[in-house]
Parts: structure tokens; C-alpha cells; sequence
């Protein structure tokens, strides 16, 4: 069984990082791929829900310069 990290390895830490143990070797690639498309969706349904970390803010600032 592998182990899904809730941070990124190159984000800074954050307390909000779980780890969750899947089983999902045993769920047919396409279920897996249907079960992250429902929950990216209900993800979506509430954005004021999801922080946006500064970081994010700043890397966004940066890019949005450099394609200037």
C-alpha cells in the first residue's frame, strides 16, 4: 500500500499536511480516475473554503510578471 503525502515536496510545511494510507491498487484505473474527478469537483463547489497559501500568491505575482 503506498502512502500519499498532503504536501507537495517542494512547498513550504504546512499544518494542514495529512497522510492517508490508499488501497488503490485494487480499484480499476478508471473508477480511480472517475473517484479524483468527484473529488476535485466537491473540492470546487466551495473555493472560498480552500486557503491559498502566500506562497501561492507570490508565484502567481511572478509568473503573471514574467509574461508581461
Amino acid at each position: 500500500m503506498r502512502r500519499l503525502a498532503g504536501t507537495r515536496a517542494n512547498a513550504p510545511e504546512s499544518d494542514h499536511g495529512k497522510t492517508i494510507r490508499l488501497g488503490h491498487s485494487r480499484i480499476p484505473l478508471d473508477q480511480r480516475i472517475q473517484l479524483v474527478e468527484d473529488l476535485w469537483d466537491s473540492i470546487a463547489e466551495l473555493p472560498e473554503a480552500v486557503a491559498v497559501p502566500e506562497w501561492h500568491k507570490d508565484e502567481l505575482e511572478k509568473r503573471l510578471e514574467l509574461s508581461r
